[in-house]
């Protein structure tokens, strides 16, 4: 018995196509979705030796799904650091959606989010602004203590497919004991690319072999997919990966015992 399926996402939050293919005298199959990979990226410069990082999760979804974006800020000043800006440079065509401000794990809801005119640093790119404090606010609220640390969490999404390279990002802030600005940048190397495709419609056919189980995948458009097996749904073995359509005979079928079949989809 043959049997077909069209591969579909149950995640709009990381959905990486993937199909599944069970058969044990027949042929079942039913949809999946993975993750995709994640990134991190180092701060690269600082003015008084605190620490930021900004990571991805993941590089690649497809359009109008999200990749989160996660920015952590320690202070390692010996003085409470005042009016803390973060901004990043994001490339047009993109949407930003801001998800979560924290400060040393508390909540911060009295923040401000800017957005300046594109091209305003780089070429195609909206500078935008995450601030904690205004400057007539310094001395008021969310000052961050020596130690203390902040992350904020942001959402990117494309309703276009396309590849975008993020710039470098920067933060800065006051040391009202010193009366100084304290100030970071990265570097050309802390840049990332991030990748939104349209989904290709996909399936898998399996049926018997004289020496074990065939799966033939088909897609349209044509892509690279990662074919796996499992006896138990939980964990999987990677049997091939190739351009799509390709075939794969499973020889261990002789084992017996039910196994299945995914395909996942390799951005």
């Amino acid at each position: 018995m043959l049997c077909k399926i069209t591969c579909r996402p149950i995640s709009s939050m990381h959905p990486i196509v993937s199909g599944l293919l069970r058969h044990a005298g027949q042929t079942l199959a039913v949809g999946l979705c993975l993750a995709g990979p994640w990134a991190p990226r180092l701060f690269a410069f600082s003015s008084d030796g605190s620490l930021l990082t900004r990571s991805f999760s993941p590089t690649a979804v497809l359009t109008n799904s999200c990749i989160l974006v996660t920015v952590n800020f320690t202070n390692q000043d010996t003085a409470a650091l005042r009016g803390f800006c973060y901004s990043d440079q994001i490339p047009s065509g993109l949407s930003v959606t801001t998800i979560a401000v924290t400060s040393s794990g508390q909540a911060v809801t009295n923040y401000t989010v800017e957005a300046g005119t594109n091209s305003e640093v780089y070429a195609d790119c909206t500078p935008y602004r995450w601030i904690l404090e205004q400057p007539a606010g310094f001395f008021q609220f969310n000052s961050i203590a020596p130690g203390a640390t902040v992350q904020i969490v942001y959402a990117l999404s494309s309703a276009t497919p396309g590849t975008f390279s993020l710039q470098q990002f920067s933060w800065m802030g006051f040391d009202p004991i010193s009366t100084n600005e304290v100030f970071g940048y990265s570097e050309t190397a802390d840049e990332q690319e991030l990748s939104f495709a349209t989904q290709p419609a996909c399936w898998l056919i399996g049926a018997r072999a004289s020496n074990g189980f065939l799966v033939q995948l088909n897609s349209s458009p044509a892509g690279n997919f990662a074919l796996e097996t499992s006896i138990d749904l939980s964990s999987w073995t990677p049997l091939t990966t190739n351009t799509s359509p390709f075939a794969f005979t499973d020889t261990n079928q002789a084992l017996g015992g039910i196994r299945s079949y995914r395909a996942r989809w390799l951005p």
